[in-house]
C-alpha cells in the first residue's frame, strides 16, 4: 500500500517536469526508481551508443527488464537530439579529431564531412549524391530515405528511423549530418597547421614495409586554409611539403567553388575553379589521389567521393587543376572535368617519358643527384591536359546507367625505356639489365613490360597544340537497388587505336562488378574484379590487394638506375592486374558476439600466381563495457603450385581486450603473434655449415605485446599513451597514424600524445614517439678508422618522431 502511495506522489510531482534521460546527470538519476547499477549501465550506454531515441531502446542497457520500462515510462522522457545544445560534444569531438587527423585516400572525404557536420543539410534537400557522400551510407540507405521522401515531408527522427528498408547502422550514422528544417547556414573558417617527422610507410598488410628513408631534419610541413560562407560558396588555400624534401619544392593549391544553386529544372551541384577531386563510378575509369588503398570497395569504411569535391589534400600527382562542373535533377547527372598540370615523370634521354612516378619525397634528380642517370628534373617535368566526364540517367530511384570518357595528353611522347632509362644499377657485375624478365623472383615484370606506350607520330587536338602523346579511357556502370540488395558494376577499356568511340576486344579492359545486402544484424558482400595487364590507367582506383608493379624488379632498388625509381611501385596508387573474388561478411549473432569474415582468392595476371587471403575476427562483449577481439589472418600465394619460385604461407593472430571507463577514458591490451614462411632462394640451397639444408623452408616469427591508453583529465585535455615490445614484422596503429616495425632483435616502440582545447574554437595536438631495437652482434672486435681496437662492438638504433598539429575552427 505505502509503494502504492509513493507511485501515485512521485507520478503527480513528474507529470509536468518529467526527467529528460538524455540529458540527465548522476544525480538527477538517483531521483528515479534505479538502482546504481542500473544507473551506470543508462550512463554507459549514453557514452558510447549515444541518445535514446524512445522508451523502448532501454531494452537494449543491461539490468533493464521490461518491468522497470513500464515502471519508468511515466518519469521520463527523450529529448530530441536536435534539440540538445552540447550534451554530445565529447562524442563529437572524438569523430571530428579523426577526421582532423586524417591522411592518405580519406583526407579529402574527412574534409567534405567536417563541412556537412558542422552545416548540416535538411534531410528533405538531399538528393542520392548528398546522401551517398556521407559515411556509411550505402545505396539501400540512400533509396530508403528518398522513398521515405516520397511519403511526405520528413519532419523528425523517428520519420527518418522508419525509412522503408533503412541500416540501424546507416541511421545512426545519418542523424550526425541533417537537419529537419532549412535554416541559414553559418560561415565557418578552418585553418591547420601541421608538422611531423613520422616515417613514411607502405599501406597495412604489406609486407614492404617503409618506403625509402626519409630526412627528419626536414620535418613535413602543412599549412590549410578554408572557409565555408553559407554553404553555398566554399574557398580555401593549401601549402605542403613532404618529409625530406627540398625548399623549392612543394605543393600549393588553390581552390574556389559554388554549391547547391537552381537554374531552371537543373541544379549545380559544385562548379569548382582551381583545384579539385573527382571519382566516377567505382574507380575503374577515373579516380583522382596519390594514395593506395588496399580492398576499397566502396562500402562500410572504405567509401569514395561522388563526383567532384575541392581538392585541399596531400596529394601532389594525380590531381586536377582547371575548372569542375556537376549538374543534375531527379533523373539526370552530369560531371565535366578539364584540367592543366604539371607531373612528375622518368625522362628518357630523348626527351619523352617512360612514367607517370608518385614520390615522396619529391626528388630533381633522384636520390644519386646524378644527371647522367636521371637525365632531366623529375619534378613538373610532363605537362597534362585532361578533359572528361560522367554522365548518368536515372529512369526510377535505385537505378543509375552511367558512362565516363576522359582522355589526358602530355607534351612529351609516352615512349617506356625499361632497360635503357629504369634499370641498371650501380654495379655493372650485378645490373638490372641482365635479370629483366628472367629473374625467378621477379616473376612479375611481366607488369612492368607492359607499360602504356604511344606509338603514333601526330595528333591532331582542338584544345592544345602541344600535344605529342595521348591517353583515352571509356567505361560503363550500373547501380540497381532491389529492396535490400544493391548490385553494381563498372566496365571500362583504355583504347589503344584510333577508333576512339567504340569499345573493341582488342582493347585492354577492366571490370568490377559487386552485390552487397544489409539487414541490420548481417550483412554480405561479394565483389568480382579483372584488370588486363595492358590496363595502365594511372587514374584506376578499384578494388585490389596490391598496387601495380608488385613482385617485380622495381622492387629492388639495386637493380634500378636511381633508387627513387623503386616508387614506381612504392608510391604507385594503381591496383595491380589480377582477377579475383571477394566476399565480406559481418554477423552479430549474439547480443553480445560479433563475427566478421573476409576471405579473397585472386590471381595476378602477370604470371599466373594463385593468392588467397582470409581474415576473420570475433569480438565479444561479456559485459557493456569490455570487449575481447580476436583476429585470425591465413595468406598465401603460390603454393597451389610447386613450381612456383617465390611462394610463402602467413599466419597472423592478434587479441586485444579493451575496457571503456566512465568519462571516455580507455584501456587496452594488445598481443600479436605471426609467422611468414618462405620458400628458400637459390643462394640458400646449402646450410650454413655445408651440406644440403633439412628443411626447405625459411621462415619468420614475430611476436609483439602492447598497450594503450586514453584519459581524458577534463572536457578540453586528452591524454593518450602506448608502448609496444616484440621482434619481427608489427603493424599496428599509434593514435591516428599507421606505423610498421620491423627488426630481426627485440623492439620497444613508445609514443604519448596530447590534445589540448584552449577554447572551443582552438585545437592543438602533439604527439611524440621513440623506437629502438636490441642490437646483437657476432662480431667480437674490430678496429675504428683511427686503428684503435674495440671488443664486442655493437649500436644503438633509436629512432625519434613528432607530429604537431594546431587546427582552428571559427
Amino acid at each position: 500500500m505505502y509503494y502504492l502511495y509513493f507511485i501515485i506522489i512521485f507520478s503527480t510531482l513528474f507529470s509536468y517536469n518529467k526527467i529528460d534521460i538524455n540529458q540527465a546527470d548522476l544525480v538527477t538519476l538517483k531521483v528515479l526508481p534505479l538502482t546504481d547499477r542500473q544507473i551506470q549501465s543508462i550512463i554507459n550506454f549514453r557514452n558510447y551508443n549515444g541518445y535514446f531515441e524512445n522508451i523502448y531502446e532501454l531494452k537494449n542497457v543491461d539490468g533493464i527488464t521490461n518491468e522497470k520500462i513500464h515502471e519508468l515510462k511515466s518519469f521520463i522522457k527523450f529529448q530530441n537530439r536536435f534539440e540538445i545544445s552540447s550534451q554530445f560534444d565529447k562524442n563529437y569531438s572524438y569523430k571530428v579529431s579523426q577526421w582532423l587527423s586524417s591522411d592518405g585516400s580519406s583526407e579529402n572525404l574527412s574534409e567534405s564531412w567536417l563541412d556537412r557536420y558542422f552545416n548540416p543539410m535538411n534531410i528533405n534537400d538531399m538528393n542520392y549524391d548528398n546522401l551517398m557522400s556521407l559515411p556509411n551510407i550505402s545505396p539501400i540507405d540512400a533509396i530508403a530515405v528518398l522513398n521515405q521522401k516520397k511519403r511526405g515531408y520528413i519532419n523528425g527522427t523517428f520519420e527518418l528511423k522508419n525509412s522503408p528498408g533503412i541500416s540501424r547502422w546507416g541511421y545512426k550514422n545519418l542523424v550526425d549530418f541533417i537537419s529537419f528544417k532549412s535554416q541559414v547556414q553559418n560561415t565557418r573558417i578552418h585553418y591547420t597547421a601541421l608538422f611531423r617527422t613520422v616515417p613514411l610507410t607502405s599501406r597495412p598488410d604489406d609486407e614492404s614495409g617503409y618506403l625509402l628513408d626519409s630526412n627528419q631534419d626536414k620535418p613535413e610541413i602543412l599549412n590549410r586554409f578554408r572557409i565555408n560562407l553559407n554553404n553555398n560558396i566554399q574557398a580555401g588555400i593549401l601549402f605542403h611539403r613532404n618529409m625530406g624534401e627540398n625548399k623549392n619544392i612543394n605543393t600549393l593549391k588553390a581552390s574556389f567553388g559554388l554549391n547547391d544553386y537552381k537554374v531552371g529544372p537543373l541544379s549545380i551541384d559544385k562548379l569548382i575553379l582551381g583545384n579539385y577531386n573527382a571519382s566516377l563510378a567505382q574507380g575503374v575509369v577515373f579516380e583522382t589521389g596519390d594514395d593506395f588503398s588496399p580492398r576499397r570497395s566502396g562500402y562500410g569504411f572504405s567509401k569514395r567521393i561522388s563526383g567532384i569535391e575541392m581538392d585541399l589534400t596531400r596529394s601532389s600527382q594525380y590531381t586536377m587543376n582547371g575548372l569542375g562542373l556537376q549538374v543534375s535533377n531527379r533523373y539526370f547527372r552530369g560531371i565535366f572535368i578539364s584540367s592543366y598540370d604539371k607531373k612528375d615523370a622518368i625522362i628518357n634521354e630523348d626527351g619523352s617519358f617512360s612514367s607517370l612516378i608518385v614520390m615522396k619525397p619529391r626528388y630533381d634528380y633522384g636520390i644519386t643527384n646524378d644527371s647522367s642517370i636521371v637525365f632531366e628534373s623529375m619534378v613538373d617535368a610532363v605537362g597534362e591536359f585532361t578533359l572528361g566526364g560522367h554522365l548518368r540517367i536515372t529512369p526510377v530511384d535505385g537505378l543509375n546507367i552511367g558512362y565516363s570518357y576522359y582522355e589526358s595528353l602530355y607534351n612529351r611522347l609516352i615512349k617506356p625505356k625499361q632497360l635503357e632509362t629504369i634499370i641498371g644499377g650501380p654495379d655493372s657485375g650485378y645490373s638490372g639489365d641482365d635479370y629483366y624478365l628472367s629473374y625467378i623472383t621477379n616473376s612479375a615484370d611481366s607488369e612492368v613490360n607492359s607499360m602504356y606506350s604511344f606509338d603514333e607520330n601526330n595528333i591532331e587536338n582542338l584544345f592544345w597544340n602541344n600535344a605529342k602523346s595521348i591517353r583515352r579511357v571509356s567505361g560503363l556502370d550500373i547501380t540497381y537497388v532491389l529492396g535490400r540488395v544493391v548490385f553494381q558494376t563498372e566496365y571500362g577499356e583504355l583504347f589503344k587505336n584510333k577508333n576512339y568511340l567504340s569499345f573493341e576486344s582488342s582493347n585492354p579492359s577492366a571490370i568490377v562488378a559487386s552485390i552487397y545486402s544489409d539487414i541490420d544484424i548481417f550483412n554480405f558482400l561479394a565483389l568480382y574484379r579483372k584488370y588486363d595487364l595492358e590496363f595502365d590507367n594511372p587514374y584506376q582506383r578499384s578494388f585490389s590487394n596490391y598496387s601495380r608493379y608488385k613482385t617485380s624488379i622495381l622492387e629492388d632498388i639495386y637493380w634500378l638506375n636511381d633508387p627513387a625509381y623503386g616508387y614506381l611501385y612504392t608510391g604507385n596508387p594503381q591496383p595491380q592486374a589480377e582477377e579475383g573474388l571477394f566476399i565480406s561478411s559481418r554477423f552479430q549473432f549474439h547480443k553480445n558476439f560479433i563475427l566478421t569474415l573476409n576471405w579473397d582468392n585472386w590471381n595476378r595476371i602477370s604470371d599466373n600466381t594463385k593468392y588467397y587471403r582470409i581474415v576473420s575476427t570475433i569480438e565479444w562483449r561479456p559485459t557493456f563495457n569490455f570487449r575481447i577481439k580476436y583476429r585470425q589472418k591465413w595468406q598465401e600465394r603460390g603454393q597451389f603450385n610447386i613450381f612456383h619460385p617465390s611462394p610463402f604461407q602467413s599466419k597472423n593472430s592478434i587479441i586485444s581486450a579493451r575496457l571503456n571507463l566512465s568519462n571516455f577514458n580507455r584501456l587496452e591490451l594488445i598481443y600479436g603473434r605471426g609467422n611468414t614462411v618462405f620458400s628458400p632462394r637459390p643462394r640458400l640451397n646449402d646450410s650454413a655449415i655445408g651440406g644440403d639444408m633439412t628443411v626447405g623452408s625459411i621462415g619468420n616469427l614475430s611476436n609483439s605485446i602492447g598497450f594503450n591508453i586514453i584519459h581524458n583529465y577534463a572536457n578540453n585535455f586528452t591524454f593518450k599513451f602506448g608502448t609496444i615490445l616484440g621482434d619481427g614484422f608489427i603493424w599496428f596503429f599509434e593514435d591516428t597514424d599507421f606505423r610498421i616495425l620491423n627488426g630481426d632483435n627485440q623492439i620497444m616502440h613508445h609514443w604519448a600524445s596530447f590534445r589540448i582545447k584552449p577554447n572551443p574554437n582552438l585545437t592543438l595536438y602533439l604527439k611524440f614517439s621513440k623506437g629502438g631495437e636490441n642490437i646483437n652482434t657476432t662480431i667480437t672486435s674490430g678496429q675504428d678508422p683511427r686503428g684503435i681496437w674495440i671488443s664486442n662492438p655493437n649500436t644503438s638504433n633509436n629512432t625519434y618522431d613528432y607530429k604537431f598539429q594546431l587546427d582552428y575552427a571559427l
